[in-house]
C-alpha cells in the first residue's frame, strides 16, 4: 500500500508541476535551456542507454514541459529526434577514430540498446551503414 501512494503522490507532483509549467513554458527562456542542454551533452549523459525525457529534464535541471517547448523550436522538434542525432554524430566521430571497434563496441558507447538497432538508425540518418561511412574519406 505504502508503495502504490508513494506512487500516487509522485505522479500528483508531476501532474502539478507540468500544469503549473504550462503557462512558464511560453517564458522566453530559450537560451538559458539550450545551455542547460549543452552542458548535459558535454558530460555525455545523451550516451547512456534508456535516457528518457523526464531524466534529461533532471539531469538538465529544467522542467520536462520547458525542454519540451525548447525542442520543439529547434530542427529536432522531439527528444527522440534530438538525442538520435546527437548519438549518431558520436557513433560518426567513434568510427572515425576507432577503426577497430566493432559496430556492437560504437552501438554500446553511444547509448544504442542493439547492434542491429545502431545499424538501422545509422542507414537511416547518415545514408550509409557504419562499415561504409568508415571506409569513406
Amino acid at each position: 500500500i505504502r508503495t502504490n501512494a508513494a506512487e500516487c503522490m509522485r505522479e500528483a507532483e508531476e501532474t502539478m508541476d507540468e500544469d503549473s509549467c504550462t503557462e512558464e513554458a511560453e517564458l522566453d527562456d530559450a537560451p538559458v535551456i539550450a545551455a542547460a542542454a549543452e552542458r548535459w551533452l558535454a558530460d555525455g549523459k545523451h550516451l547512456h542507454n534508456g535516457i528518457t525525457i523526464k531524466t534529461a529534464a533532471e539531469e538538465m535541471g529544467v522542467a520536462r514541459c520547458r525542454l519540451t517547448a525548447w525542442l520543439k523550436q529547434t530542427d529536432y522538434e522531439q527528444f527522440t529526434a534530438w538525442i538520435t542525432y546527437h548519438r549518431i554524430e558520436a557513433a560518426k566521430r567513434l568510427l572515425k577514430q576507432h577503426s577497430d571497434w566493432s559496430n556492437e563496441a560504437v552501438a554500446q558507447a553511444c547509448g544504442f540498446s542493439t547492434r542491429n538497432y545502431f545499424q538501422t538508425v545509422f542507414k537511416k540518418e547518415v545514408g550509409m551503414t557504419p562499415s561504409e561511412y568508415q571506409q569513406k574519406d
